[in-house]
């Protein structure tokens, strides 16, 4: 028993000790201060020139030290003793009461619980006491917005002329929900996000300030998903530093702890996806969901690792790319390899899939047919020659290299184990060797001409003498561009595949679904005229009107290239007519109208019989 009582001693000791990392480190100067260095500039020089302005307004994310530097503007504007950079000295009495928190001219309140009209009318009888030490009274109102219509408009001549004592700081997470009246009486500083890179040397600082070893991939990973701000991040730090083992943060431990999806697993479906494999995305997908994977946070993960493939393909962009060393390689390799339209379309798919998935009532349903859409539009990028960056990347890591630095592979089931080399390891080669024709012979996304779309009604309105000099101006550009198709497919050896109405059928519409997302006229005309298989190579449309065939001839040439690019069909033709339509003439006056519908439906004959009823 006086065992159990030591050690429940021992522990409260221990709890009343203990102070979290945000509080613990929080900054105490503006040099401390982290990536807001141009709004630090500005206070300490405004300080230094004496020029205190009698209200701000600090505004930006949650977490990216607005209080803090509240706090900070208000201990230095009160130091008897400033530094030559604008700094507080932190030892005159103003200064020390200030960061113990025991100062009689500085006041913090929360808009949140002070938002009445009396709340703010005692504050405005407050401000005519004059601070009873240091040359300004200062007010830090956090969460300002929360104020009530009625107490802004109270505040607002306070505001306006207060006495020459006093400071007003306030500070808002929704600069929006401030009113014009109160914007226009502040200075305004906007706090912008805190970079990955700045929060994970901090984080790093923190661990060496308590002793603690780590896995540098675990800070890297917080900085990611704290989203600019440091408190979340460090917040985050001491749940980690709460279940480390021996003092060690691995990386493994954090993801676990954080419940993070480990980007290996990005890699597989990534490379899964780009192959066309739909059953083992869908396997790999079943894995993730019985390990306790949310499938929203999975589908948002997923368009995050393809958003950073995409900005690591190209020199201009890589400063957008949040990682580095060895895990920045890997992810610069496989960029190389996959076509940036396909990356482009994949993260549009995944966008809509998280926007749709809360009022889905078939979320498992929507995750897959996302994923399956996705791997769906392999086919048009098999073929393509993945252009290279302007600059080489980044060498891709040796297999040693990357076997002792890359985290472990995931565990797939015995059934769904890949086999092929391209798919086991996301570093393989997704493309051949070229052969000096397909060298020659561009890609076929690449050459395909931007499509022509006209605003809507257009087709309404142009005259039969512009399209006509459109088609003149176009006539060269098309014969050139047919000849150089026919070049290439004499070079490359004619594909001759037999067509199926049901083949035919699922690419014609896919075209439209995929293709033609930006005209829903277009898209909605290929869902109401099917084509007609005519033996041996034709397709046949058959249009009702001359308004059709015009819209229907700005797509021909593409629709035509990806009927045959999908079909694997070269000699395809396409051909289309306007149909006749009979006119039906129907009745004009009353008289000819019930005459009309007594003679064909019995029924109206039978009433007007029956009940003696006449048209007048």
């Amino acid at each position: 028993m006086r065992r159990l009582t030591q050690t429940m001693i021992t522990l409260r000791q221990m709890s009343d000790n203990f102070v979290v990392s945000a509080r613990k480190y929080r900054p105490q100067t503006f040099d401390e201060m982290l990536g807001q260095e141009a709004i630090c500039l500005t206070l300490k020089s405004a300080i230094k020139q004496g020029k205190i302005a009698h209200a701000y307004l600090f505004c930006g994310p949650r977490g990216v030290g607005k209080t803090s530097a509240a706090r900070i503007l208000a201990r230095t504007i009160n130091c008897e003793q400033l530094t030559p950079q604008g700094e507080a000295c932190g030892v005159c009495p103003n200064c020390q009461a200030a960061l113990h928190q025991r100062a009689f001219n500085i006041y913090e309140l929360d808009a949140a619980s002070n938002n009445s009209v009396d709340d703010i009318r005692r504050l405005n009888e407050d401000v005519y006491i004059r601070p009873q030490q240091g040359k300004y009274k200062v007010y830090i109102i956090d969460e300002v917005h929360m104020l009530s219509s009625g107490a802004f408009n109270a505040f607002l001549k306070t505001l306006e002329e207060p006495p020459g004592y006093v400071v007003f700081i306030l500070a808002t997470t929704e600069k929006d929900k401030v009113l014009p009246t109160i914007l226009s009486r502040c200075q305004v500083y906007d706090f912008k996000p805190i970079p990955p890179e700045q929060i994970a040397e901090q984080l790093r600082r923190v661990a060496d300030a308590e002793g603690l070893q780590y896995d540098p991939r675990s800070f890297d990973t917080i900085a990611r998903i704290a989203d600019g701000g440091m408190r979340d991040a460090l917040s985050l730090f001491d749940r980690l530093a709460s279940t480390a083992q021996n003092g060690v943060i691995s990386y493994e431990q954090t993801l676990q702890t954080l419940n993070i999806l480990d980007d290996e697993y990005y890699f597989y479906f990534t490379t899964y996806l780009y192959s066309g494999d739909y059953k083992r995305t869908l396997l790999l997908l079943d894995e993730l969901l019985g390990k306790g994977v949310a499938m929203r946070q999975l589908i948002i993960g997923l368009a995050d690792f393809m958003r950073n493939l995409l900005v690591a393909r190209s020199p201009e962009t890589v400063q957008l790319f949040p990682y580095t060393g060895v895990h920045a390689e890997r992810f610069m390799t496989l960029a190389q390899q996959i076509h940036p339209l396909f990356l482009y379309k994949s993260i549009s798919k995944l966008v809509a899939c998280e926007r749709n998935y809360r009022s889905s009532q078939a979320k498992r349903l929507l995750v897959e047919l996302t994923l399956m859409g996705i791997s769906e539009m392999c086919g048009a990028f098999k073929n393509a020659t993945v252009a290279p960056a302007t600059a080489a990347p980044a060498p891709a890591p040796s297999s040693s290299q990357s076997s002792s630095t890359a985290p472990a592979a995931p565990t797939a089931p015995a059934t769904t184990a890949p086999q092929e080399s391209s798919v086991q390891t996301p570093q393989a080669t997704y493309q051949a060797t070229p052969t000096p024709s397909e060298k020659k012979k561009s890609p076929q996304l690449a050459t395909s001409q931007p499509k022509q779309y006209a605003p809507k009604g257009s087709s309404l309105r142009i005259s039969a003498l512009k399209r006509q000099a459109q088609e003149s101006l176009t006539a060269q550009e098309a014969s050139a561009t047919q000849a150089d198709e026919d070049s290439d497919a004499t070079e490359s050896g004619q594909r001759n595949e037999p067509v199926t109405p049901d083949e035919l059928l699922k690419w014609w519409f896919a075209f439209a679904d995929e293709e033609l997302t930006d005209d829903a006229y277009l898209s909605q005309l290929l869902h109401t005229v099917t084509p007609e298989l005519q033996p041996p190579h034709g397709l046949k449309v058959s249009l009702v009107s001359n308004i059709q065939l015009e819209s229907f001839e700005r797509i021909e040439r593409s629709l035509l290239r990806y009927l045959k690019a999908k079909l694997h069909n070269d000699h395809l033709t396409l051909t289309t007519e306007v149909a006749a339509v009979e006119q039906t003439q129907h009745a004009s006056t009353a008289q000819e109208r019930a005459a009309y519908y007594a003679e064909h439906y019995k029924e109206v004959a039978y009433l007007t019989k029956t009940l003696g009823l006449r048209i007048k």
